[in-house]
């Protein structure tokens, strides 16, 4: 499991996705790209991540809405991963 702080792209521009990718993995983070909100929805679910930069005008599912369905998702990977940590230094 990597260390690194991960941060989850969600932009329908694949050039502007990219460019965040390369800056933000250059400063050392974890970096994935989803194109699209139910994509960023799996992903966030999949390997829950600790930022989310977020177009909110996505094509197919609006960002805000993206965002709304996947507060509790994001909410839960937050305190599923604090319990693991809590666990791990005992």
């Amino acid at each position: 499991m990597s260390s690194r702080r991960r941060i989850l792209v969600v932009d329908d521009d694949a050039r502007l996705g990219a460019s965040l990718r390369r800056a933000l993995a250059y400063e050392g983070y974890e970096v994935e790209v989803a194109a699209e909100g139910p994509g960023a929805l799996v992903a966030a679910r999949d390997r829950p991540p600790d930022l989310v930069v977020l177009d909110v005008m996505l094509p197919g599912i609006d960002g805000g809405v993206s965002a709304s369905h996947g507060h509790a998702t994001l909410a839960s990977a937050r305190l599923r991963r604090r319990a693991r940590r809590k666990r791990n230094t005992r």
